[in-house]
């Protein structure tokens, strides 16, 4: 059973600029953040980075008032550019709004996928951390540059991968990428396939201060020999999941 993962809330903030407010009425808010918010007043190439002061109301019948410091998040997909807000909690406010989740939150439908992804587990002994990332597609002449990602989770249909290397940058959404999944433990296989970016999202690593993209990916491409080892693994990491 899918454990609630949202609750309705309200934010307010004001601009780095101390001129302006922003309000943002019944939003989905995680202990993440929020995401999926319009820009304006403020744009991704000047605001990026910035941390503002979040007063985060809960709507009843939680009723929860927080004023916590959030990092302002850029989100790229095909169609839009948005904001993101990204809570930095104190261990107390991260236990009230976990509450809040748990008590009155939900999951929605159109965040539910036809196979849940799998966290990346470093304990679970074939579960690829890693992946080698390179353009399906380049100009004539010219050499790609693999780039080294951290597997954030994994499913049948895509995966989320994250790095704190600037080169990422310039990988966007529609473009279309080769994957490779490090092997680990018993599983000596690499995975390789064709995926499409579908969304990428920038935000900082607090502890260091790099930016971290993040890239959500559809599978679009996989030879059977890869397919069958890729089901191969995800039946293996299954098995030990249930054995942990």
């Amino acid at each position: 059973m899918n454990e609630p993962i949202f609750v309705k809330g309200d934010l307010s903030f004001t601009t780095p600029d101390g001129k302006s407010l922003i309000e943002y009425t019944r939003k989905d808010l995680s202990l993440f953040g929020c995401t999926s918010l319009p820009w304006a007043p403020l744009n991704p190439k000047d605001h990026f980075g910035h941390t503002v002061k979040v007063q985060i109301k809960i709507v009843p019948p939680g009723a929860l008032h927080l004023e916590a410091q959030a990092i302002l998040m850029h989100e790229q997909a095909l169609n839009h550019d948005l904001m993101g807000l990204r809570f930095v909690l104190s261990r107390e406010q991260r236990h009230l709004l976990s509450d809040q989740i748990k008590r009155f939150g939900y999951l929605p439908t159109d965040h539910v996928r036809k196979y849940p992804r799998i966290p990346s587990m470093s304990m679970i002994q074939t579960f690829p951390l890693r992946a080698i990332v390179k353009p399906a597609a380049r100009p004539s002449g010219t050499e790609a540059i693999p780039i080294v990602f951290d597997v954030g989770n994994l499913s049948p249909n895509g995966i989320l991968l994250t790095t704190e290397n600037r080169i990422a940058i310039a990988t966007q959404p529609g473009q279309r990428i080769l994957i490779s999944l490090e092997p680990r433990g018993p599983f000596s296989q690499t995975v390789e396939t064709e995926g499409l970016i579908c969304r990428a999202t920038d935000s900082l690593n607090l502890e260091n201060g790099n930016m971290v993209r993040m890239l959500g990916i559809k599978f679009i491409r996989v030879d059977e020999l890869n397919r069958a080892a890729f089901l191969d693994l995800l039946k293996d990491i299954l098995e030990r999941m249930k054995g942990a």
